[in-house]
């Protein structure tokens, strides 16, 4: 349901769907929880400032509440480390998500929400450690494991790795998204193969046209001035 995170309608939908969820049981931290996640995710991909101010508001009002109805909670941890990570917050963000870890070390759904984290925290470890494609996860619907796999060796600077798992990626039900296609073509860059490079780039802007990649790198990976520099690079290369 969250991945692609980048997909707005799709995060607009789901939080509808887990503001209903606090309306009809206000004593469950998981409507909390995952509105608390979903108003985060859409600060981050807000350009407004004001914007972006209000729903980092709302967001950490609704990680407050699931955290008070169940502190022990492993969503209600790892959507506030979630939030944290998104306010640029990373210390206290990997606790929370670490955290979450331990509450539920199998659980395939956190696992990908303590990964994102990871990654704005700029813990590259972290999210290569819950994506490993080798760790057991458990719950139904598809993971965004593997993406995050790769963008973990991406950070980690293991380009073939990087390659191998978004190419494996669609095969194994994961989302196909703008970023997926531009951490492969960084990757691709950094490796030296140009024409498979421009040709992610090429399919990136024609099929996502109005996908803001400068500033969702400047945004992800503020925390990580390689990673950020080599994307921006890829980008004006190609």
């Amino acid at each position: 349901m969250f991945f692609p995170v980048f997909d707005i309608k799709r995060q607009q939908i789901a939080l509808g769907m887990f503001q209903h969820t606090a309306e009809l049981d206000p004593a469950l931290s998981d409507g909390y929880a995952g509105s608390a996640q979903v108003l985060a995710t859409l600060a981050m991909l807000s350009p407004d400032k004001a914007q972006r101010d209000d729903l980092f508001s709302q967001a950490s009002e609704m990680s407050e509440r699931a955290l008070d109805l169940s502190p022990t909670d492993a969503w209600a941890n790892g959507a506030n480390g979630w939030v944290l990570a998104t306010q640029n917050k990373p210390v206290e963000a990997v606790k929370y998500a670490r955290l979450s870890v331990e509450l539920a070390p199998n659980d395939g759904h956190i696992l990908d929400l303590v990964g994102i984290t990871a990654i704005m925290a700029n813990a590259p470890d972290l999210a290569a450690e819950v994506s490993n494609p080798e760790r057991l996860r458990s719950g139904s619907g598809r993971f965004g494991a593997r993406n995050i796999w790769g963008v973990s060796q991406l950070m980690l600077g293991n380009y073939e790795k990087v390659v191998e798992a978004f190419k494996g990626a669609p095969a194994a039900g994961a989302p196909v998204s703008a970023p997926s296609l531009l951490f492969q073509a960084v990757a691709q860059d950094q490796l030296g193969h140009t024409e498979e490079a421009q040709r992610l780039i090429t399919e990136m802007r024609k099929t996502w046209p109005e996908f803001p990649s400068e500033f969702l790198a400047g945004r992800i990976f503020h925390n990580n001035d390689a990673t950020r520099q080599a994307i921006l690079d890829t980008l004006i290369r190609y």
